[in-house]
């Protein structure tokens, strides 16, 4: 467990979670992303259309099997991140708060490790699943907890984005994950492209964010551009 100015991170390996990100992914299409098309296909034909119950009786054994062969690798890579998160987790919340105008919507977070590449989230309880051997681990938790934030302060608070269809809400938060590209270079390791779904969208907002950095400002423009690209 990584603990920061009153800030926790707890590194978790459940075999349940990382399964319901292999059957929730294999299942579902979502920012313009068909995640199965990320597995093997014989791993992929025992999960596409099959009941979660059902495939958990494949995926669990199967993982289960994953981690005692990459046993090694599995626990350097949660050791790395527990170092990383020591070093980057305060000036990396400090300046989400800094650049969003508001506070950490919480002070604890889980992060789960999946074999899957897709990495999911809960804000009700602070949850992401980690990605094994994702590049850049601080860019996707900042890139998730922007989401929180967004979703705490803006959806939650009911403000006009609470007014949004899921598609637009979607569609809005994933793309003003732009302000990652110009104010967190020195704590990310690379920039935060977002899905491709978005790529002109987050064009308008990222010209806007150089040119003011009000993040209030930017959900504005947001919305008031919305409806010529969702």
């Amino acid at each position: 467990m990584n603990k920061t100015a009153g800030l926790s991170i707890k590194f978790k390996l459940d075999v349940e979670k990382d399964a319901w990100n292999w059957w929730d992914a294999c299942n579902n299409i979502s920012h313009g992303m068909d995640w199965k098309q990320r597995i093997e296909p014989e791993i992929r034909r025992k999960i596409v259309g099959k009941s979660q119950k059902a495939t958990y009786v494949f995926l669990i054994p199967y993982l289960e099997n994953l981690y005692r062969k990459k046993n090694k690798r599995i626990s350097s890579f949660i050791n790395k991140n527990n170092v990383l998160f020591d070093r980057k987790l305060e000036s990396g919340c400090a300046r989400i708060e800094l650049v969003m105008a508001k506070p950490i919507y919480r002070k604890d977070f889980t992060l789960y490790f999946t074999m899957f590449p897709r990495a999911p989230y809960c804000p009700k309880t602070g949850s992401i699943w980690f990605p094994y051997l994702w590049k850049d681990p601080m860019g996707t938790f900042l890139h998730e907890l922007c989401h929180f934030q967004f979703i705490h302060y803006w959806r939650d608070k009911k403000t006009d984005v609470a007014k949004l269809s899921r598609t637009r809400f979607e569609f809005l938060k994933e793309s003003l994950t732009v302000i990652l590209d110009e104010d967190f270079l020195d704590l990310i390791e690379k920039k935060d492209q977002g899905y491709p779904v978005h790529k002109e969208f987050r064009t308008v907002l990222k010209k806007y964010w150089k040119a003011n950095h009000n993040f209030e400002k930017l959900v504005e423009v947001g919305l008031q551009n919305l409806d010529k690209y969702c």
